[in-house]
Parts: C-alpha cells; structure tokens; sequence
C-alpha cells in the first residue's frame, strides 16, 4: 500500500492524499467491478452517495491541512520567540557582568590582583561573587578557550573557585606569550661580516695620525 502511495506521489506530485486513498481503494477492492453487478437504480443511488461523501471528505481534509498548517505556524513562532527571549536574555546578563567587572576595576590579570581586590571585601559572599563574576567574563564575554571546562565552574567553595580563576589567568598569561623568531647564527655571523667595515691606513708612508679609508672586507685594498 505504501508502495503504491509512493508512485502516486511520483506520477502526480500535486495530487492530494484523500485522491490517492480512493483510487488505491477502488482498485484494491475492485469496487468498478462490484459496481458493475449493480443495476443502474443502485448505481445512480451509490455514485450520488459517493459524491456527497467525497465533497465531506475533502472539506475534512482542506479544515485539517489548515489546522496543521497552522499549528507549525504556532510552533516556529514559538520557536522564534525562546530563540529571541533567550537571546535578550544573555546579552542582558552580559550587560550586567560587564558593569560587576567595571566596579572591580576590569579584569583581574594576577594572582596578586586577585587577592588585593579579595582581601579588601568584607563578606565571603561578596569575595565568592566576585570570583565568580570575573571567570563568567572570561567565560561568557572573553570567550577564552580551555580544554578543561571544568574551570568555568561556579557551585565551588571560595578556594576552588579561586584556584580555577588562577589557572584561567595563568592560562591566558600562556597563551599571550609570544613566540620568539629563530635565528640562524651562522648566517647572522655571516651577514655581520659582510657589514662591519675594515679600517686600513691611506698610506704606509705618511704620518701615523693620518685619517684612514673604510673598506668593505669584501675588496682587497692593495689591488689596484
């Protein structure tokens, strides 16, 4: 039956489901040749019947492909709408870790510059928030890249969650780092020699205050 659905679909791309049923049915269950033994009182009275049931039938069917329709209408909207409310929603909290951070003085860069922040505080809530609030930057606004998501953590106790804020410093401390460029001492050696000048008196002859010429190491200075 499937099947046959498939190939209906295939030959008649536009055809309706409710078209498709009847055809198979009057074809699986030979309904022309059952109407055939009927005489033509029962046919007119079964077509007229049909008819009528065909014209339900497809009003049935266009209420319930509306119905449908709009139902996945609702549902992306809906769907629109979290995605929306969702998006307000972090740049809100955004918003509010960014003004928390500029109350700390910005991001903490050191171990010491956490501790000095920390042990000004009175309360270990307000400690445990600012720690908290300073690893969400680094999380949710520096967007800093760890392998271990471990560190982003916040249902720790105060030394846990200081401990993890020190490695994410320390780590991002790495990661800025930069690489210095090799060199070649050979050839810097090399490019040396090329560059340092040779002195060598104008004259053996003169005086031995006279002025001196430069060479280049690169020319013999008694070729004339």
């Amino acid at each position: 039956m499937m099947g046959q659905l498939d190939r209906q679909k295939t030959i008649s791309p536009n055809i309706n489901t409710s078209t498709i049923n009847t055809k198979l049915m009057m074809k699986n269950n030979n309904t022309m040749e059952w109407l055939g033994g009927k005489n033509e009182e029962d046919k007119i009275q079964i077509m007229a019947k049909a008819r009528q049931e065909s014209q339900i039938l497809k009003e049935k069917e266009i209420s319930d492909e509306i119905k449908l329709t709009n139902e996945r209408r609702a549902t992306l909207q809906q769907r629109i709408d979290e995605k929306e409310a969702k998006c307000m929603k972090i740049n809100q909290e955004r918003k509010e870790l960014l003004n928390e951070i500029d109350k700390m003085g910005g991001k903490w860069k050191s171990e010491p510059e956490m501790n000095s922040y920390i042990d000004n505080l009175k309360f270990k809530k307000d400690k445990i928030s600012a720690i908290k609030n300073q690893i969400m930057y680094r999380k949710d606004v520096c967007m800093q890249s760890v392998t271990d998501k471990s560190l982003f953590r916040r249902n720790l106790d105060i030394n846990s969650l200081k401990q993890n804020l020190i490695n994410l410093i320390q780590l991002e401390n790495t990661q800025n780092v930069p690489v210095p460029m090799e060199i070649n001492e050979n050839d810097n050696e090399h490019s040396h020699e090329q560059d340092i000048p040779l002195f060598l008196p104008a004259s053996t002859s003169g005086p031995l205050h006279s002025p001196s010429i430069a060479f280049s190491s690169t020319i013999d200075p008694h070729h004339s």
